[in-house]
């Protein structure tokens, strides 16, 4: 798999790496309540010293591009100095926050979007409605004011606003306000997400959304974007493609189901084992999402 960073995309290539991308779940740590999350929520977060030689076995492991996620990533302390590490590796990375987190993290945000192959933003709902949903009455005005503090061409080449469509009355009663939102922010793309099993809560069957219900979803965004944001399609079963690496240094393989599947502990274990579980299992990196 080869990368395209401007796209960030991956294509069919001459490539030796075993794994060229992986997701980093940084903390578990989340100050939001989403009934809907699939993330787990610990009190666990990367260790400091732990940082160089994860990324020593990404090297090693030919990883391309990380994205860094939770958790919330504005919560954890040491993110402008882990961000640096990568790109100082070579490594591509995108950054997916809520937009809560650390004051510090928050002043820092603006001036990392542009060293960013992507900083994707999340919104499940307009206003008032997405505060709601995310158990937070300052969600929507976080995401807010980090938008407007990029500049346009950040913003146009950089930004992508990720939803998770469900079933819910604040996502439904928002929506068309939502895509108006999207349309005049002069973000590079939307991408709708179908909601994952995994870690679900017992409030999940309520805001889950059934392939006919979310392709409706996508249709109708379809119908409301007149801008040139480009639209992202994200179905559950994308994720089984995925490797996590967790704070506790777990990495483990996503699957379309509630359980994730295979992982090795990455502090306990030498490359070559590592790699030959990676191998055994199937590496690989999404292909472009529509």
């Amino acid at each position: 798999m080869i990368y395209d960073s401007e796209r960030n995309v991956f294509y069919p290539g001459d490539s030796d790496c075993v794994l060229p991308h992986v997701m980093w779940h940084i903390t578990d740590v989340c100050p939001l309540s989403c009934p809907y999350c699939f993330s787990p929520k610990t009190e666990q977060a990367v260790l400091p010293e732990a940082i160089d030689r994860i990324l020593t076995i990404f090297e090693q492991l030919g990883v391309q591009k990380i994205d860094i996620g939770g958790g919330e990533p504005l919560v954890y302390q040491h993110l402008p100095m882990l961000i640096e590490k990568i790109r100082a590796q070579g490594i591509c990375c995108t950054l997916t926050t809520s937009g809560v987190g650390r004051r510090d993290n928050l002043e820092f945000l603006p001036s990392l979007a542009p060293h960013l192959t992507r900083l994707i933003m999340s919104l499940d709902a307009y206003g008032g409605a997405h505060d709601r949903l995310r158990g937070n009455i300052n969600a929507w005005k976080n995401v807010n004011n980090i938008v407007r503090q990029l500049d346009e061409t950040t913003r146009r080449q950089k930004l992508r606003i990720n939803t998770v469509a469900t079933s819910s009355f604040e996502f439904e009663s928002t929506f068309e306000q939502l895509a108006k939102w999207v349309d005049q922010s002069g973000v590079r793309e939307w991408c709708l997400i179908q909601p994952h099993p995994a870690n679900q809560k017992e409030t999940y069957k309520d805001y889950h959304l059934s392939e006919r219900q979310f392709e409706a979803v996508v249709q109708r965004a379809k119908q409301l974007l007149e801008s040139e944001v480009a639209l992202i399609v994200r179905k559950s079963s994308l994720y089984s493609d995925y490797w996590v690496l967790h704070p506790s240094g777990l990495l483990q393989k996503h699957t379309t189901g509630a359980v994730d599947g295979v992982g090795i502990d990455v502090a306990l274990n030498d490359i070559e084992d590592i790699t030959a579980v990676i191998l055994s299992s199937g590496a690989s990196a999404p292909l472009e999402e529509k």
